[in-house]
């Protein structure tokens, strides 16, 4: 049994969360610069991003596919996928889902961006009926 250690209001770093990936990639421009200002970032995994360099690249991958994913960098064993959210063209939240990696595999990571991508813009949606 895998236990995620997360709960509501928990901090974590930007860099090596899927949430935190899609806020330094649509957020604003001036908190992307002061993170990658900084010269080395803490490792929690062996797949943790721990250079101004490699997080530069991970942005632009980010911006390139519109999703982000934690590929067990904060924690082993855990997998994020997170998409930004627009409401009238502008980024205003961020969308994730979490799980083990034998719940969100690799293989699915397309897929599951894709039905975030659509949660997120049901969430922005004006209301239906009446």
């Amino acid at each position: 049994l895998i236990k995620i250690d997360t709960y509501v209001g928990r901090r974590m770093d930007l860099h090596c969360t899927g949430v935190g990936k899609i806020l330094l990639a649509f957020g604003p421009q001036e908190l992307a610069e002061r993170f990658l200002a900084k010269p080395v970032y803490i490792r929690y995994t062996r797949n943790t991003i721990t250079s101004p360099r490699q997080m530069q690249r991970e942005i632009l991958k980010v911006r390139k596919m519109g999703y982000a994913v934690d590929d067990e960098e904060e924690e082993l064993a855990v997998r994020c996928v997170a998409v930004p959210v627009f409401q009238n063209g502008r980024f205003a939240a961020a969308l994730s889902v979490t799980g083990t990696t034998t719940q969100v595999p690799m293989s699915s990571i397309e897929e599951i961006a894709k039905d975030l991508r659509a949660a997120a813009t049901a969430i922005c949606a004006p209301p239906t009926g009446g």
